[in-house]
């Protein structure tokens, strides 16, 4: 007789619900203190959901063992029966399919197995790599039918029915065969035969199945097979009480109503659909096909007992609820498809504010969880939710885990009465494990390490975070690695060898090796060397000691070749060559694994980390691997999820596991189009893939069961989010099409849904003090926001108001401004200069750039200024006297600044010649100089050459040009600073000795001309460019206004606009006409582009996305040129 209980609800508490039940029977049955009473859970959380209530329910919740899932209970009880027996773990099947599948492959066979040669061949050659991907695809094929086949399997129908995939056939019997007759051990497929025809002689009086959304159909056969002679308690959670089995979704009902309009003498009608809720209908897949599995077997549901579904609905969340339990549909009789229907339901009015379903559109994920922590902190000020009573969770938490560590670690409640700052406790859980992840990532980036290592991929290497913290390394340390490898040049490899190889000869100037090299000679060698010569020679060896070390770069030094030797050892166990992978074993690879984690890993819990993952990797069979196939098995071990725990914060975690658990308030993030519900496409390698049946795994239907469960499981509070729009261009981004049906339907359940959708829907600003209306809970975000004037907006996003930023008064500044020369030169050459550092703005990328390639551009600046450098340390006779004998050519060829081959001599020459010429004009008689006027304190020095001051174009941006250059912006800027300094009355010249001193130096311009078929000494000649001031006394007054305007105010400096207006000036045109000109000037499509990059400057995008009118922004421009104009090139 079958002794199945079937108890079913649509609420896991409340009254009469499907806890009161289950606690009710589980007083009553007979329980022994030496017996442990289990309970199949479908997850971690219901077990410890259930463990909770039953503890508040008696005290103590004890002798009972929640197991998860129905797999592991059935095992248990067999092993009670035969504990000598060894169950077979099934994702260790994997490299027993590899094997075999080499196995068969080294054979030759003939057999079916030739369908798949040519997947596995790459050039006729056997690559072992899709080998192994063959192997993964057939134990997830074969784990399929174990458990959802499982007759099918044993008796060989899957082979009889599907001949296309009878070569899987072999590969199985071998197989069974190695897991019987090698390894000993049994199988899913054997514990089933056993349960099947025969009755275990130990066995649990009663078991209890709860709320348990899914079984494999296998399974549910030994349970029934079970139910004869133990007593099964099944308590079923289900969307409803009213049968949804003949709900169809919308896209299988719309291709019968495609047919039935095929035929004239058919309607609607004749399908005899029930047109009921659209959530249940699309969302409930899942929750369909296990009640027609359980009905296939013949469960009694007329055992069950059902509570009552009428209530009424107090807010919007309970309407969607009680709807969807009783599979409402409501909808304006005049858009129903089917005249007469029990399931139809009017709209309904709601009354107030209604709350109790919001949804957030955001730009990014960051901004999701920051509004998440708003909206939270003031659900739990207004409607006092205890920590526990919130679940803030996502598809997939492990993109969110980041982002909610980050600002829910680092923001705060203000409490001004307290005086102190209230953080909120969260408790992200059931993720990835994040040292795990650090860890087997570091080893995956160390494997993936290219052949030729090129520097940028070894400093980021080195500023891995993992890394450092094995390593006890520094920000400082990391960013003195990496200036040591600017420093010296270094591009890419490790040695000679790897230049060979590229037929670059047996230089090695650009390599780890001679990094290696240069550090040490440079730590070991006294200064006296570098002052003797350029170039120093140990032994044989041609080198560039690097003298910028001290003795505590010694330990730096030491990890530094340590690291280089790991990866170079990497190199060489899975490189053949550059282009083909070495196989290896897995000794080899366990050994590569423990010698990264003695070397790199000290943390003992580092070092446990990969333990774990030396043990996943450690089979007894001696397998060829290679590094496409480590990282393949390096991924699967990264993708394992840590255990869920509660613990009184506020539950984060992804919403497979809480599913059907209730919170008063529960925040969704990440409803995005294409990521929620998940897509799924079955293995067309499958029998299954042709053959489906009920209850088969589905994770897109799971996903959508999912979402719907959650909505149920709701209490008080639920919140929506997705991001909706594009963070770059503001474009709009579709929600998820769970979340899409959810406000569909929510639009014609309600009178004036549509109005009442846009009510509860909020679109954030970008960023959390910038355009955002909604009141700010978080005490940091609350204080910048005051801070921020109200009135500066992102303009980006919102074009409603001006531009009004909070400008300083400079009347009430300091009377006095101390500046330097090429201070007050900045503010008349860059941009914003002066306001950029009075706010403390940091425009400038100092990153160091490095390049993975020796030098191969005739020109560059950087060739250019490292050489300079070198030029300008050695006095002009010395420097052509290293220069005729080739040490200062070698010297340079050693530091890695030059190209190796022929491109490196002419490099060198044409910087050569112009240093030659350029170092005629560079000063050598130092003053000092003091200028006291007005509200301005210019100090700095300068140096002369025979009474000269020569205004030269650095080095670097000197042009190879037989023409006169344009003269510059800021070559002009310099001018007109330093004209007024040297000629201005007040200013106080002083010598090296502070010795007041009098001069009238003379101030020059010099560019230099191109002559390339010149000689060495001859290829540049200099020409002065003479200048003339108009009015000197006017000159100043405009640069001391413009300075002292610039630290409050915005500049725009543009040399063409600038040349533009001096023209307009001229001209005698206003400064309104000047300024309309200006616009259409920046307006113009090919102009525009020099000027994009103030739209991502927040002191300009505002202005520049309305210049009509935003003119003022432009009044710099003229005031720059009423300076400039002053300035007169002479002919």
């Amino acid at each position: 007789m079958n002794k199945f209980v079937f108890f079913h609800s649509t609420n896991l508490i409340g009254d009469n619900s499907l806890f009161d039940k289950f606690i009710e029977q589980l007083q009553h049955i007979e329980r022994s203190p030496f017996f442990v009473q289990q309970i199949i859970v479908p997850s971690t959380a219901i077990s410890l959901w259930l463990k909770k209530k039953i503890t508040q329910k008696f005290g103590i919740c004890a002798n009972i063992d929640f197991v998860v899932l129905t797999g592991p209970v059935i095992e248990n009880i067999y092993r009670d029966n035969f504990p000598e027996h060894e169950i077979f773990d099934f994702e260790q099947a994997t490299f027993i399919l590899y094997d075999l599948l080499l196995a068969q492959i080294n054979s030759n066979s003939e057999s079916n197995f030739s369908i798949i040669q040519e997947y596995i061949s790459n050039n006729n050659e056997i690559d072992i790599y899709k080998v192994y991907q063959l192997a993964r695809q057939l134990k997830e094929v074969f784990f399929e039918y174990l458990f959802m086949r499982t007759d099918e399997l044993l008796s060989g129908a899957i082979w009889n029915n599907d001949t296309s995939i009878i070569w899987q056939r072999p590969f199985w019997d071998q197989l069974l065969k190695h897991v019987h007759e090698i390894e000993h051990k049994i199988l899913f497929s054997d514990i089933y035969q056993y349960f099947l025809n025969n009755t275990p002689p130990k066995l649990p009086k009663h078991l209890f199945i709860f709320a348990l959304p899914t079984i494999f159909p296998s399974q549910l056969q030994i349970l029934a097979s079970l139910s004869t002679k133990l007593s099964i308690s099944w308590y079923h959670l289900q969307i409803s009480n009213h049968y949804y089995g003949d709900l169809l979704d919308y896209s299988t009902r719309s291709k019968l109503e495609r047919k039935v309009l095929g035929y004239p003498n058919l309607n609607l009608e004749d399908l005899y659909l029930i047109d009921g809720n659209p959530l249940v209908a699309n969302l409930a897949h899942q929750s369909r096909e296990l009640t027609e599995l359980l009905l296939s077997n013949l469960i009694n549901f007329d055992a069950t007992t059902c509570e009552t579904t009428d209530c009424v609905a107090k807010n919007a969340l309970e309407h969607i609820q009680i709807d969807i339990r009783n599979i409402v549909n409501r909808i304006n009789p005049d858009y129903r498809l089917l005249a007469h229907q029990d399931y139809y339901a009017d709209p309904v009015n709601l009354k107030g504010n209604d709350t109790s379903i919001t949804v957030n559109i955001c730009h990014t994920r960051m901004r999701e969880v920051q509004v998440a922590f708003n909206v939270i902190a003031r659900e739990i000020q207004n409607n006092g939710f205890s920590l526990d009573e919130i679940l803030l969770t996502a598809p997939d938490i492990d993109q969110y885990a980041a982002y909610i560590s980050a600002v829910f670690h680092e923001e705060y409640l203000s409490d001004p009465a307290l005086d102190k700052k209230i953080k909120i406790p969260v408790n992200i859980t059931g993720n990835r494990n994040s040292r795990f992840i650090l860890v087997l990532d570091t080893i995956q980036r160390l494997f993936n390490v290219p052949y030729r290592l090129p520097v940028s991929f070894f400093g980021d290497l080195m500023a891995n975070s993992t890394i450092m913290n094995s390593l006890a390394l520094t920000e400082e340390d990391v960013e003195l690695v990496k200036k040591w490898l600017n420093d010296n040049n270094i591009h890419f490899g490790y040695d000679v060898d790897d230049y060979r190889e590229l037929n670059i000869g047996d230089a090695d100037l650009y390599s780890l090796k001679r990094l290696v090299h240069n550090l040490t000679l440079g730590l070991c060698l006294p200064a006296q060397v570098f002052e003797d010569s350029l170039a120093q020679y140990c032994g044989n060896y041609p080198a560039a000691p690097y003298d910028n070390l001290d003795f505590a770069s010694i330990s730096l030094l030491e990890k530094l070749i340590m690291l280089i030797e790991l990866t170079h050892d990497i190199r060489s166990l899975f490189y053949c060559d550059e282009t083909n992978y070495r196989d290896i074993s897995s000794d080899e690879l366990k050994h590569i694994v423990i010698k990264i984690r003695d070397t790199l890993f000290s943390h003992p819990e580092d070092q446990l980390e990969i333990d774990k993952f030396i043990y996943a990797i450690n089979v007894d069979l001696q397998l060829p691997l290679n590094l496409p196939i480590v990282n393949q098995i390096i991924n699967d071990n990264i993708g394992i999820k840590g255990r869920l725990r509660f613990n009184g914060a506020i539950t984060c975690t992804s919403l497979a596991n809480v599913r059907n658990i209730p919170f008063q308030m529960i925040y969704i993030l990440g409803l995005n189009f294409g990521e929620s519900p998940r897509t799924f496409e079955i293995n067309q390698m499958s029998y299954l893939a042709r053959n489906w049946h009920a209850g088969d795994r589905n994770y897109n239907h799971e996903d959508k069961q999912i979402f719907l469960e959650t909505i149920l499981a709701t209490q008080q509070k639920l919140v929506l989010s997705y991001i909706g729009r594009n963070e770059n261009d503001n474009s709009i981004k579709e929600p998820s099409t769970s979340l899409s049906l959810l406000l569909e339907t929510m639009k014609n359940s309600f009178i004036d849904g549509e109005n009442y959708i846009d009510q509860i829907t909020t679109l954030h600003s970008l960023h959390p003090f910038l355009n955002n209306k909604q009141e700010l809970y978080s005490g940091f975000w609350s204080l910048v926001t005051g801070v921020t004037e109200e009135a500066f907006k992102d303009k980006r996003w919102d074009n409603s108001s001006q531009f009004a930023m909070s400008t300083i008064d400079h009347h009430k500044l300091q009377q006095i401004y101390v500046l330097t020369a090429l201070q007050w030169i900045n503010c008349l050459s860059y941009s914003n200069a002066n306001l950029n550092r009075m706010l403390e703005i940091n425009n400038f990328d100092n990153n160091m750039r490095f390049e993975d390639f020796e030098p191969f551009e005739l020109l560059s600046a950087k060739i250019a200024i490292q050489l300079y450098q070198v030029f300008k340390k050695l006095d002009l006779d010395t420097l052509k006297i290293y220069h005729t004998n080739n040490k200062l050519y070698n010297h340079i060829k050693l530091l890695g600044i030059i190209n190796n081959q022929q491109l490196g001599i002419e490099q060198y020459n044409k910087y050569y010649q112009l240093y030659i010429s350029y170092a005629e004009y560079s000063g050598q008689d130092k003053y000092y100089f003091e200028l006291p006027v007005g509200r301005l304190l210019i100090k700095d020095s300068f140096l002369l050459k025979n009474n000269t001051l020569y205004l030269l174009n650095p080095f670097q941006r000197i042009n190879f040009s037989d023409k006169k250059s344009r003269l510059s912006l800021n070559l002009k800027a310099r001018y007109v600073v330093w004209y007024s300094i040297l000629n201005h009355k007040n200013t106080i010249f002083r010598d090296i000795n502070n010795n007041q001193v009098n001069l009238m130096p003379d101030l020059k311009i010099v560019d230099f001309i191109y002559h390339p078929e010149a000689g060495v000494s001859e290829s540049f000649t200099a020409q002065e460019i003479k200048i003339s001031i108009i009015d000197p006394d006017n000159l100043f007054h405009l640069m001391e206004e413009f300075y002292i305007n610039s630290l409050c105010s915005r500049t725009l400096l543009d040399n063409e606009l600038i040349n533009q207006v001096i023209a307009k000036l001229n001209q005698g045109l206003d400064e309104s006409s000047i300024l309309s000109d200006l616009i259409n000037t920046i307006s113009d499509d090919f102009t525009y582009q020099r000027f994009e990059k103030y739209e991502r400057d927040p002191l300009w995008a505002n202005d520049f996305n309305n210049l009509d009118d935003n003119k003022q922004c432009l009044v710099s421009v003229i005031d720059a040129a009423r300076i400039f104009a002053q300035v007169i090139e002479n002919e």
